[in-house]
């Protein structure tokens, strides 16, 4: 006999079995809980029970039952737990835990058949289950179980069948054979059912209208209106093309009224029959059956708008680096925006646009150094247009046209890089710039995106700017150009939830031991 946990109160567990379906004080009954899984590679809805622990009744009423576990439970017990209670009432009141499920060997062992005798007139064939041919010992198939459990079986009563059918079925979910067992038990179910003992329900037809459809992912209400001496409702329901049933006890919404919800609907339809109870635990079918069950389409409802498949982004970068800490005669500061569009893997990757401003003091280091002057200033205000093509998704090239106004006009630029790996993972970006009368640089920016939400940036500069014109615009001054120095940066970075992603970077930079420092700067920017 099966029933659910229909309340939870601290330790004691309220059952919907009572003495007139056979419970009794100081039984033992086995507490299963269903697993519905998604399965990672067909995506088929997968379902089936799990023994978690055993209860004792401690108090048995005609509609209900008082259990607490005995024991410790697998997991803690919860509404809708499914209780089962063995005939096996004798070992239960001794306080024997029923033993598990038996196999198809444990149900009853074949029967020994006599030695044929020689046949008197012709061979008449003995009716055979239908399957695969009979294989050896080492090679048996599943036929060859079921046939062993209907053989075992015979001359046994409507009762021990019932289990046995239930046991394999629950036992074996995938098998073929699993609902024809199944249906098998719920009509041999009829015949053990009183004469005249049927539940109040056929005395009103329900008052119900099922759903034609529902919504792929949010769950489905049911109601029903029986008749009022009607003391419950039980829904199931399982994804077509399941062999076994959820259990739903439906919730009392006003005389006669019953109300119950089908959890996420996740399959392409969805099968379904109502139980109604009368005040003797008896239980029919008012809305579909186990064997023809009822069922709904189910639908994705959700308005799914045309994606552009493009990216956007905007970002914004500032830095300030001193090459002499000891003077500070050797700075620079430049912030630059930038905004881009990314079309694809291969071929026109992405086209970049933004402006800049750059700004910076320095000369030769026998100005700076032995002199002791002020470094020369030099500005230069910029736009920039680049283009990113991609040969294959791991090898691309960038380049970027700027036009700058300076102190001195009109200043052209350029910028080249070649990218080696995706722009979405980790790359090795290998170029240089010509910026104006600013200077030169040769770049090597190694972008490491293997931590996630967390982008690092690790690069490497030479250079010769702020000063690496030759040509000064004051005739006071040397018009030898900048030196040649390097610098180390590194950028770390965090990618927020709502793809906003900021970044703080340090740096130190020199053109001999003597004259060098430090340098630091921000990040940002969003995509959509």
């Amino acid at each position: 006999m099966e029933g659910v946990v229909t309340a939870v109160d601290g330790a004691d567990l309220y059952l919907d079995i009572g003495d007139a379906r056979g419970a009794s004080d100081g039984a033992v009954v086995e507490l299963w809980r269903t697993i519905r899984t998604t399965h990672p590679v067909t995506h088929a809805v997968v379902s089936d029970r799990f023994r978690i622990g055993t209860l004792r009744l401690a108090q048995v009423r005609p509609k209900l039952s008082l259990g607490r576990v005995d024991g410790k439970p697998d997991h803690p017990p919860m509404v809708g737990d499914v209780v089962i209670l063995h005939g096996s009432g004798d070992a239960d009141r001794a306080g024997v835990a029923p033993p598990p499920p038996p196999t198809l060997k444990e149900t009853k062992p074949p029967r020994k058949e006599p030695t044929p005798k020689e046949p008197s007139g012709p061979e008449v064939p003995s009716p055979a289950l239908p399957g695969p041919a009979p294989a050896g010992p080492s090679q048996r198939t599943e036929a060859d179980d079921v046939a062993d459990l209907v053989r075992g079986l015979s001359g046994d009563g409507v009762a021990p069948r019932i289990l046995a059918y239930e046991r394999y079925a629950r036992a074996h979910p995938g098998s073929p054979y699993a609902r024809p067992l199944l249906e098998e038990a719920q009509a041999l179910r009829q015949l053990l059912k009183p004469a005249g003992d049927a539940p109040a329900v056929a005395a009103a037809k329900p008052l119900f209208d099922g759903p034609s459809a529902g919504a792929l992912g949010a769950p489905m209400d049911l109601a029903i209106g029986l008749d009022p001496k009607v003391q419950g409702a039980i829904l199931h329901h399982r994804n077509a093309g399941d062999t076994t049933y959820a259990s739903i006890t439906m919730n009392r919404a006003g005389p006669g009224y019953f109300q119950g919800r089908i959890p996420k609907l996740t399959g392409r339809a969805a099968e379904y029959f109502i139980e109604a109870v009368d005040a003797k635990g008896n239980t029919e079918a008012v809305v579909g059956s186990a064997p023809e069950p009822k069922a709904f389409a189910v639908r994705d409802m959700s308005v799914h708008a045309a994606r552009d498949p493009n990216v956007y982004s905007a970002a914004a970068l500032t830095d300030y680096a001193v090459y002499n800490l000891k003077r500070n005669n050797d700075t620079t500061f430049q912030t630059e925006g930038t905004f881009g569009v990314r079309f694809r893997d291969e071929g026109l990757r992405a086209l970049r646009t933004g402006f800049g401003v750059y700004r910076g003091k320095g000369g030769s280091l026998d100005e700076l150094d032995v002199q002791g002057l002020a470094g020369r200033s030099v500005g230069l205000t910029y736009g920039h247009l680049e283009g990113e093509y991609a040969f294959t998704e791991s090898f691309s090239a960038i380049a970027r046209a700027i036009v700058g106004l300076g102190d001195r006009g009109v200043s052209p630029g350029a910028q080249g890089f070649v990218r080696i790996g995706s722009d979405r993972k980790t790359n090795l970006a290998l170029g240089g710039e010509v910026l104006g009368l600013v200077g030169l640089r040769g770049i090597v920016q190694l972008e490491w995106n293997t931590i996630p939400n967390v982008p690092i940036v690790l690069r490497s500069e030479v250079t010769n700017q702020p000063a690496g014109s030759s040509a000064s615009p004051d005739p006071t001054r040397s018009t030898r150009s900048g030196e040649i120095g390097a610098r180390a940066i590194v950028q770390a970075g965090y990618r927020w939830p709502f793809h906003l992603t900021t970044s703080v970077r340090l740096s130190y930079q020199g053109r001999t031991i003597n004259h060098a420092g430090p340098g630091a700067g921000a990040a940002v920017s969003y995509e959509w």
